[in-house]
């Protein structure tokens, strides 16, 4: 093949979580951007194939970071950007968290709260009440003063970490209201109330 085009721009966005993802892709004779460039150092492929082949942890740090030390001095290729992006959402989306390696908005495990974490009592401020609702549903089978409820276990069930607008969503319940979920009160302690038009 005949490589004409003395410079090109192409993105990349790693598959999975681990370095042999970029280095191949980017140093292996073999690997996409590095055929495309023609880069071919045996040095590299033999280090590269060292680096997936073995599974002690200290031995592969040290490969990729004599990798990463070639890649510098090389120069196949010259990174340029890395994109940021922000997330704006009301107060009571609950579920959200930062994934380098998510592709878009993967929405299936977002939803919209009833109250604050940590809401044990469910009227949209958490505060000492909350702690009130766990201290007398402490414990799990056997139950507490109470006995158990559901709304006080706040590291799972169906309380006020899981309510949504359409209803409760299955939480992975402990069974247990203890200091876990104390923790969980105390986090978010004087949080402000949602807004006047959220129920």
């Amino acid at each position: 093949m005949i490589r004409k085009i003395p410079l090109f721009v192409y993105g990349f966005q790693g598959d999975f979580s681990d370095p042999h993802d970029y280095v191949y892709t980017f140093m292996y004779s073999q690997g996409t951007v590095a055929a495309f460039q023609s880069y071919n150092n045996p040095n590299a492929d033999r280090k590269i194939e060292d680096g997936i082949a073995t599974s002690d942890g200290q031995r592969r740090q040290q490969i990729y970071y004599y990798l990463q030390n070639l890649y510098h001095d090389d120069v196949p290729s010259l990174p340029i950007i890395q994109p940021r992006g922000r997330e704006f959402e009301r107060d009571w989306m609950r579920g959200w968290y930062g994934n380098p390696l998510q592709h878009g908005r993967y929405i299936y495990h977002r939803w919209k709260a009833l109250t604050h974490f940590g809401d044990a009592n469910n009227d949209g401020l958490v505060d000492s009440g909350d702690l009130g609702v766990l201290s007398a549903h402490w414990g799990g089978p056997p139950p507490g003063a109470l006995g158990y409820a559901p709304q006080a276990d706040l590291s799972g069930g169906i309380g006020g970490t899981t309510g949504s607008l359409s209803g409760p969503v299955p939480g992975i319940s402990d069974g247990v209201v203890n200091i876990v979920d104390v923790s969980m009160v105390n986090a978010y302690l004087d949080g402000p109330p949602l807004g006047a038009n959220h129920p």
